[in-house]
């Protein structure tokens, strides 16, 4: 199991002092740990509301990060979530914060909820709690070749510091 140093990572300082890109890394770095096939960072002009689409099984999320030096993410974070499901159509949507989302916010949530929108918030304990259940690596489906091993250690050896 991993241990809180492992998951500096997801830690509220971490996740404050990384800014938006930060989280946006976090985000994708805890979708692959937790069993999604296919991940893939949109986030930039254009993105239609979508940082991050994943496949689970046979569903597709789509995944807006919001980043908050403090307080919390407002209900322009839910809108673009939203827009992102309605435009690739996906099965769910996820709204990622570092902080936690306004009470406007969450009752726009709802009302989308209500209407038929999958989505689900992960604030900074959310994040934290996900992490806490985290294998300590992602199981590749591949093993590496034994000439690829020592450059696979020292990756990691990087990730580590």
């Amino acid at each position: 199991m991993t241990t809180p140093a492992d998951l500096r990572w997801l830690s509220p300082t971490a996740l404050h002092a990384g800014g938006p890109r930060g989280l946006v890394k976090a985000t994708e770095r805890t979708l692959w740990n937790l069993g999604f096939e296919d991940v893939r960072v949109i986030d930039g002009s254009g993105d239609r509301g979508a940082d991050i689409l994943a496949v689970r099984g046979h569903e597709e999320w789509v995944i807006q990060a919001k980043w908050s030096s403090s307080g919390p993410v407002d209900s322009d974070g839910v809108n673009e979530v939203n827009h992102a499901f309605e435009h690739y159509r996906a099965d769910k949507a996820v709204l990622v914060t570092n902080t936690y989302v306004s009470l406007p916010a969450q009752r726009r949530a709802d009302a989308l909820r209500g209407i038929g929108l999958d989505l689900t918030i992960w604030n900074g304990a959310t994040l934290a709690a996900i992490g806490a259940h985290m294998p300590d690596k992602v199981e590749g489906r591949h093993q590496p070749r034994e000439y690829q091993t020592e450059a696979v250690e020292e990756i990691e050896a990087d990730l580590l510091q």
